[in-house]
């Protein structure tokens, strides 16, 4: 089993952005700041994070990803999202999470 594409519509300051992994090494690579380390917690919290969020359990998740709890954000919902696409012999696995408010 392989991830062939990990994608959110808003995750911190993560926004549109559908991430193509081929067999093989992948690489993602970019300046400081550009969201390297975002899209694989983006894997990480779509894969293990309960998607029922408690503002006091889920402190520092809530104030890392959430846009409106992200200072300086101009974010006007408090939405995220992440997919991650899989690849097995047998077909294709799509694991989706939402946390918070509807998305606008």
């Amino acid at each position: 089993m392989r991830i062939t594409n990990i994608s959110c519509t808003q995750f911190a300051g993560v926004r549109d952005r559908s991430v193509a992994l081929t067999d093989g090494i992948n690489v993602v690579y970019g300046k400081n700041e550009s969201g390297k380390s975002t899209i694989v917690n983006l894997i990480s919290r779509t894969l293990f994070q309960d998607a029922k969020t408690d503002k006091r359990r889920d402190k520092e998740f809530l104030s890392r990803y959430f846009p409106t709890e992200i200072k300086g954000s101009s974010a006007k919902n408090n939405y995220i999202q992440g997919k991650v696409v899989f690849e097995a012999e047998d077909g294709e696995y799509i694991v989706t999470k939402e946390w918070g408010d509807d998305p606008v």
